[in-house]
């Protein structure tokens, strides 16, 4: 799925708008996959940002006919960030995009530091905020 929007305003309004599905006895719990493709959008929109791809970890089977036995196949590796992506002045960039109460595993804390110890822009994103604070 992919989000266009014409200002930041018009995505801070539908960043609103999925968050309002969400409001139950008083608290707000946005999931994780509905915050991930505003984060997304707005990286890619941000003037500082000259890319910004959805990464994928994880392990998947293989779909093999019945003579074989079905192999298992790891993508990416672990603590990976959701988001990659290059800044137009050639640093990295890693963003890792959390649900509130998402925990931040050991792996993720230590890819975020290894990017910043590289030179490159490492940061955790709960919403658009983050991504603005951090990109400042």
């Amino acid at each position: 799925m992919t989000l266009r929007f014409e200002s930041e305003d018009a995505l801070r309004r539908e960043t609103a708008k999925r968050r309002e599905r969400f409001v139950t006895r008083g608290h707000v719990r946005v999931p994780e996959r509905d915050i991930l493709p505003v984060v997304l959008a707005f990286l890619k929109r941000h003037p500082k940002v000259a890319f910004a791809y959805r990464s994928q970890a994880g392990l998947l089977r293989s779909l093999d006919d019945d003579k074989h036995k079905p192999r298992k196949v790891r993508v990416g590796f672990k603590g990976l960030s959701d988001i990659v992506g290059m800044l137009r002045d050639g640093r990295f960039l890693a963003c890792e995009v959390k649900a509130d109460g998402g925990v931040i595993s050991d792996d993720q804390c230590a890819f975020i530091d290894a990017v910043r110890a590289a030179g490159g822009i490492g940061f955790f994103a709960w919403g658009v905020d983050d991504v603005v604070e951090a990109l400042a």
